[in-house]
């Protein structure tokens, strides 16, 4: 499993991609460690790479994200 994290403002994103299942995940950690999962198999979208660049625009991180993970979720292979 791969697992990257960014931080933003008083959030942490948390993605990646798990090798086991396989599928990517995505989901939001406040300070107070409530976790938001909204991709993967316990979030509100299955984690296919089309759900991930959803939620990834949707949460405004295209810019926080290396280009090489956005290529590579893009062309649906492991980051």
């Amino acid at each position: 499993m791969s697992q990257y994290r960014i931080k933003k403002g008083e959030k942490t994103i948390v993605y990646g991609f798990d090798h086991c299942i396989p599928e990517y995940f995505l989901w939001v950690q406040d300070d107070e460690d409530a976790v938001e999962e909204l991709v993967g198999c316990l979030g509100s979208l299955s984690g296919t790479n089309g759900h991930m660049i959803q939620a990834i625009s949707k949460l405004d991180l295209v810019s926080e994200i290396p280009r090489e993970h956005l290529e590579l979720i893009a062309s649906d292979l492991p980051i």
